[in-house]
């Protein structure tokens, strides 16, 4: 998760592991990173190829659907085709992510604005092995 989140600092952008910290107040658009606590498979009797095979959503989150729309330009810019650096591990190359529908979040009032933040996630399948 830190990788992929130092990844998405190149944006310029404020990127965030599950949920913005209490106290912290985010500047818009930006990135939430999330993911199960991992799935160890194994493609051999003896278990000795264990690798991780999971997926990951970036939350990509603006003040219109359209920052979201570019948020999500992005990070897909940044994210599809490239391997993330894990020490120890080999990480495959992300592919094309699976988008959900933009909506807007009205669990969030904007201040001064009654108006609500908008948000789109893209799930990616994270495979990495050990070297």
């Amino acid at each position: 998760m830190e990788a992929m989140k130092a990844r998405l600092e190149d944006t310029g952008r404020q990127v965030y592991l599950v949920d913005v910290p209490e106290g912290i107040t985010p500047t818009y658009p930006y990135y939430l990173i999330w993911s199960t606590t991992g799935s160890d498979e194994t493609s051999s009797l003896d278990d000795e190829d264990e690798y991780l095979d999971d997926r990951v959503g970036v939350t990509n989150v603006g003040l219109t659907p359209e920052a979201v729309w570019s948020a999500a330009a992005k990070s897909r810019g940044l994210l599809v085709g490239h391997s993330l650096a894990v020490d120890g591990r080999k990480v495959e190359p992300f592919r094309r992510p699976e988008a959900r529908d933009v909506q807007a979040d009205r669990d969030v009032t904007l201040p001064n604005t009654n108006r609500h933040p908008y948000f789109g996630v893209d799930l990616y399948r994270l495979v990495s092995q050990p070297i």
